[in-house]
């Protein structure tokens, strides 16, 4: 599976690098949260594994180079944005849709989501999401109602 891509000196099986090149669940979180960082997660895992790009990555890559090619033809028309670092965040999509920044948003949708997947793949499938919820909060060190509140907007939504 190695392509001369690959970031380390491991040698990954390719069954290994093909699941993980597979796997959705960035996908699901970046368009559940349309935070791109979710997509950058990806894309190191697949580097440093030699896995191929996945396509919707790839999209990604060519819609924020499109939109530096505009800021660039606008610098070259005397359009400079008042706070390049703004614009140029803007073209990768780094921007925060609630509070804090995309890094804040998501340290705490993966602590949601690990949260949310552990409800979901918990040890006895017959227990209910709230039988799970104070040894999950224990577990993470959060309040039961963050746990909820995690349930309440990821439950049901995962593939």
């Amino acid at each position: 599976m190695n392509d001369g891509n690959q970031r380390n000196d491991t040698k990954w099986p390719d069954w290994l690098a093909n699941e993980i090149a597979e796997s959705k669940t960035n996908l699901w979180c970046y368009e559940k949260t349309n935070n791109p960082l979710y997509l950058w997660e990806k894309y190191t895992e697949c580097r440093n594994v030699g896995a191929p790009i996945p396509e919707w990555i790839l999209e990604y890559f060519d819609q924020c180079a499109k939109n530096l090619e505009i800021l660039w033809q606008n610098a070259e028309d005397n359009i400079s944005p008042k706070d390049p670092a703004k614009a140029i965040a803007k073209a990768f999509g780094m921007v925060s849709h609630g509070r804090g920044s995309v890094f804040t948003e998501t340290s705490r949708r993966r602590q949601e989501i690990a949260v949310h997947m552990k409800l979901c793949l918990g040890d006895d499938p017959k227990l209910k999401p709230d039988q799970l919820y104070d040894d999950i909060a224990k577990i993470y060190g959060v309040h039961r109602s963050t746990v909820q509140r995690a349930w309440a907007e990821w439950g049901g939504e995962w593939e």
